[in-house]
């Protein structure tokens, strides 16, 4: 079994469906969650829902998995090599550039690869939408022209599918590939659209989706639009109920060989310095040169600071980055890659999101299809 395939093994097939079921909620669904944990920091991810012990045998079972195979005899034949793996099929965006930014696979496979969840994060009318509809059409294009062959099923929750542009994104994508007989109706056809209205009609969805995809495996796109907008604002244990719905869309993913899309928006840099989010990473170089405990520094950041702390406080507001993605405590080991869209004086740009900050070189967002 190669490497990638030994590290998207399902954890129920590894440990007690028990175990599983209470880890799944947290986003650990596949051994390659698991693999830099260590025991305890297992039990704080898991808000303790394990034991040390449970966790120690967890994390043994998974390093007994990933222990190299006895090496196979190749029998020739045109595939008969170690990589083959590498020419596995994705979706292209059809710009080269956004392609490698989201490539995280290794070997290298640029593009959206099935079995795995991306999060696209964007600034209002910077194009997450559009880029996601141009996904829903590239999905059903052949192989070799970047797409997988498919259908896509979008899952809306804020009504932010514009029919008319889906057309004109379906039209020039026939253009551009010289697609003869194909009429735009015939690629929209292949795009089931499901309307949700609360956070209980997207539960509901979500949990029949199993059976959907088990009888269709034409589905091989997933986009929900806006994963965030039916939580947004409720109370915290609300908003758990997202992130075991996105551990689930991980799981469905993983189980089916399909590539889920969520999207969600920007939380302002006011509520990211109220929330405290990630602030201990960033004040800890601050509060070095300040010569004051972390723990102080970052108070003084929440509460309005003290005469001797206020400097800390400053420094530690000027480093939270402006564009900090609303949902990126709540589920961030369900989601493979994580990308954030902006505007950049007049320039669209993406670029993939760290554990606190936008990382690598911003990239230039081409346009899905002109405006007719």
């Amino acid at each position: 079994m190669a490497m990638t395939s030994r590290l998207s093994r399902p954890l129920a097939t590894l440990v007690p469906p028990e175990l599983a079921a209470r880890l799944a909620p947290f986003g650990f669904a596949c051994i390659d969650d698991l693999r830099d944990m260590t025991p305890p920091l297992l039990v704080d991810e898991t808000n303790s829902a394990i034991s040390l012990a449970e966790a120690a045998a967890i994390l043994d079972a998974v390093q007994a998995a990933l222990m190299p195979p006895a090496p196979l005899v190749l029998l020739g034949g045109p595939d008969a090599s170690p990589l083959a793996e590498a020419r596995q099929p994705c979706l292209s965006t059809g710009s080269v550039a956004l392609d490698a930014l989201f490539d995280h696979s290794q070997p290298s496979i640029p593009g959206l690869v099935p079995g795995h969840v991306y999060e696209i994060t964007g600034a209002p009318g910077v194009g997450v939408t559009t880029l996601c509809m141009n996904l829903c059409v590239r999905v059903q294009l052949s192989p070799d022209l970047g797409g997988l062959g498919g259908r896509a099923l979008w899952i809306d929750t804020e009504g932010g599918l514009l029919a008319s542009r889906l057309d004109e994104i379906a039209l020039s994508t026939i253009t551009v590939h010289k697609l003869q007989g194909t009429s735009s109706s015939t690629l929209l056809d292949n795009i089931a659209v499901v309307r949700v209205f609360d956070a209980i009609e997207l539960v509901a969805q979500v949990e029949l989706l199993g059976a959907d995809l088990a009888n269709n495996a034409g589905i091989r796109l997933i986009v929900v639009d806006s994963i965030w907008f039916l939580f947004e604002g409720l109370s915290r244990a609300r908003q758990d109920v997202a992130a075991r719905v996105v551990a689930h869309l991980k799981v469905l993913a993983q189980t089916h060989s399909v590539i889920v899309v969520l999207t969600s928006k920007f939380a302002p840099k006011s509520q990211t310095l109220a929330a405290g989010n990630d602030l201990y990473a960033a004040a800890a170089p601050v509060a070095a040169q300040q010569r004051v405990a972390v723990e102080d520094a970052v108070a003084a950041a929440l509460a309005g600071a003290g005469h001797d702390l206020r400097e800390s406080a400053r420094r530690i507001e000027a480093v939270v980055p402006v564009h900090v993605p609303a949902t990126v405590d709540r589920w961030r080991r369900a989601v493979s890659m994580h990308v954030v869209m902006f505007w950049e004086r007049e320039s669209r740009v993406a670029r993939r999101w760290g554990r606190d900050c936008a990382i690598g070189d911003p990239v230039l967002i081409p346009p899905a299809s002109p405006r007719h």
